[in-house]
């Protein structure tokens, strides 16, 4: 706050009219909290924590991303002091992909901005209600991260990274016009309670959620992420009927070839079993009951020891 609050000063001291985030993750939060006081006039930022509470366009804001986003810089929302702001004010203006930008993240950076990426675009694909703008986001973001996902942690090159903070974009769109998945709300509950990073969290909790929506909600997945995923030649290749088993066999295939760089289970990270209940708790109650207690516990338990979630008993 202290900083935000400096840079505001600033911003007025010196007659500027816009502001330009370059960078992921605390830079960008920064940014859009510094946009919220010069364009309100507010003294209070709190004042706007929560969703849809900012009463006004914002200033010009331009985001330039690193390589190793967060998931959220080009999204509806900031996340300051532990606090949400969510608002349809606080899209970026502009998002400029920037060779010289990406070159320089953390390998580790870059895998966990994947896996948020892929998370987000696997659920926003698979549910049921979506429309045209979240697909062709999401797809196209899919598209980008099954190509280069699979040469981490090797230097992708300038291309490579290029093609990932792309998709790290398109894949923040798409989160944002999309109810957040349970896989979203699963992640973020376990790296409150446990301090492990939320985009791992959702890496070892995407295949059991899968898993889960087929064999015990017999909930189908759009055939369109096969389409993502393998292109227009495989999805046409593949018969009907075989499109949603082999879309969720391409995404669990390129979570294992990820081995070593992404732990296979929750007990890997050393995540207590006790914890579970709280986190499941927790994100059932954000996700608005669109998955019950049960069904967190159920995904949780299985992504902690690594067994898979079976039809019969795990749905009883």
């Amino acid at each position: 706050m202290g900083v935000i609050r400096d840079l505001a000063v600033l911003f007025k001291d010196r007659g500027c009219d816009s502001v330009v985030a370059l960078g992921d993750g605390a830079v960008v939060d920064t940014a859009k909290g510094v946009n919220m006081l010069v364009s309100t006039g507010a003294e209070n930022l709190m004042d706007f924590a929560g969703e849809n509470l900012i009463p006004k366009r914002l200033k010009p804001f331009v985001v330039v991303p690193g390589c190793g986003a967060a998931g959220f810089e080009v999204a509806d929302r900031a996340m300051i002091e532990g606090r949400a702001f969510v608002s349809g004010f606080l899209f970026p203006d502009l998002v400029c992909i920037d060779g010289r930008m990406v070159k320089s993240a953390p390998p580790e950076d870059v895998v966990g901005a994947a896996l948020v990426a892929l998370a987000h675009c696997v659920e926003a694909c698979a549910f049921p209600h979506n429309n045209p703008m979240t697909d062709m986001y999401a797809q196209a973001a899919l598209q980008f991260l099954y190509e280069h996902m699979r040469r981490l942690p090797r230097t992708p090159g300038t291309k490579g990274c290029v093609a990932l903070a792309n998709a790290f974009a398109m894949a923040g769109v798409a989160f944002a016009n999309a109810p957040a998945g349970i896989v979203h709300h699963l992640g973020m509950a376990l790296a409150d309670e446990t301090n492990i990073p939320a985009a791992m969290a959702m890496g070892i909790l995407l295949p059991h959620y899968l898993d889960y929506k087929t064999a015990v909600m017999k909930q189908e997945i759009r055939e369109e992420l096969l389409l993502a995923l393998a292109g227009i030649d495989a999805y046409c290749a593949t018969p009907e009927n075989e499109r949603q088993a082999r879309a969720v066999a391409l995404v669990k295939g390129l979570l294992r070839g990820m081995k070593g760089l992404v732990p296979q289970t929750l007990g890997e990270l050393r995540v207590p079993a006790y914890k579970l209940k709280s986190a499941a708790a927790f994100a059932s109650e954000r996700s608005g009951g669109r998955v019950d207690l049960t069904g967190c516990m159920t995904i949780l338990e299985h992504a902690h020891s690594g067994a898979p979630i079976k039809q019969g008993r795990d749905a009883k």
